[in-house]
């Protein structure tokens, strides 16, 4: 996709539950094991809760915007 490079400039990376946040949009992409963004299960913040594994540090990472 042309955007890619775009997307993976500015997301943050959910350590914990191994997604990539974008700021920008909402989306929470899963982590490929090369770090490429999976498009195709994208998540909104949301469908994340406490109950999904995200660590404390992460949460607060995606309720701040």
């Amino acid at each position: 996709m042309y955007y890619d490079n775009d997307i993976k400039k500015r997301v943050i990376e959910l350590e914990s539950i191994g997604h990539a946040y974008d700021p920008l949009t909402g989306f929470i992409y899963p982590l490929f094991a090369d770090d490429s963004l999976d498009f195709d299960n994208r998540l909104t913040v949301e469908e994340i809760d406490k109950d999904n594994g995200i660590s404390q540090k992460d949460w607060e990472i995606i309720k701040k915007v």
